[in-house]
């Protein structure tokens, strides 16, 4: 399977994709990381004397932009393939 083959592949299975299906597997992982940072808040509460505490929010941080930008692609490619701009065979 070569590239443009992978990637008709892959605008094919976003475009059959349900959207609340695929909003729920983004959001398991960021659950995830965002519990593994409260965690780590939880162990290292004040900001000025523990710097575990901005490791924490470090990954809080993360797992909302892996949120927000992973839904944007996702949204942004099945806009492409719905509006045709890309061939699907």
């Amino acid at each position: 399977m070569g590239e443009e083959a992978y990637y008709n592949f892959f605008l094919e299975l976003i475009s059959r994709a349900k959207p609340k299906v695929v909003a729920a597997w983004l959001i398991f992982p960021a659950f995830f990381l965002s519990l593994l940072g409260f965690t780590i808040l939880c162990f290292y509460p004040d900001p000025e004397a523990d710097y575990g505490y901005w490791f924490g929010f470090g990954i809080i941080m993360f797992a909302i932009i892996y949120i927000v930008y992973s839904s944007l692609a996702f949204f942004r490619l099945r806009k492409l393939v719905k509006n045709g701009l890309h061939n699907v065979k």
